[in-house]
């Protein structure tokens, strides 16, 4: 970030400072939507990936932190620090159409289905980012979550193990700290 933000600059009141941290791996795949056939990645982590990477260090629960992170009550800047590539990866896959699931307990009130292993697999190509790494600034309007966030990466530690995109795709978090806000004027 470069220039400072002009006092009519449209953000949020109290957004002054921001957490700044690097998450990286050896592996990425944030799924595009509109790719059916290959498993496209987008290359630069999506905001909504952001926010449940933050939420998942921050221990709460799935679809719970969409106000968290709503217009006004967050701000995120991503950037990547790494080159951008990709790779095709095949993977096998176990159907999970109805009439490939098998149920664990179906006599019970309660019936579970999985994928059913005896069944054959499928092979689909998946789009990877290989060593993806992004400079992620972060702010929360909410302060007891902004200051919980700083203190469980100031000592390194997270409530669920950060993923890029897959969960099989662990990532490292590398905090660098608390800075100043700044906005970037439009070139």
């Amino acid at each position: 970030m470069t220039e400072h933000a002009p006092a009519e600059s449209g953000l949020p009141d109290g957004a002054e400072t921001c957490l700044s941290f690097t998450v990286s791996g050896p592996w990425g795949h944030f799924r595009r939507i509109e790719g059916n056939i290959v498993k496209q990645t987008y290359r630069v982590i999506p905001r909504t990936t952001v926010a449940g990477l933050v939420a998942a260090m921050l221990g709460i629960e799935r679809d719970g932190y969409y106000d968290l992170f709503a217009p006004g009550e967050s701000l995120v800047a991503i950037e990547p620090t790494s080159e951008l590539r990709t790779m095709k990866l095949p993977m096998n896959t176990l159907s999970t159409a109805d009439e490939h699931l098998a149920s664990l307990n179906p006599r019970g009130k309660l019936s579970i289905k999985l994928p059913d292993p005896s069944k054959p697999r499928q092979q689909h190509n998946y789009e990877v980012l290989v060593d993806p790494a992004y400079r992620i600034d972060v702010w929360l309007d909410d302060d007891e979550r902004y200051d919980r966030l700083r203190s469980l990466l100031e000592s390194g530690e997270s409530y669920y193990v950060p993923s890029l995109g897959l969960s099989e795709y662990l990532a490292t978090v590398d905090y660098h700290g608390e800075f100043p806000i700044e906005q970037r004027l439009p070139r």
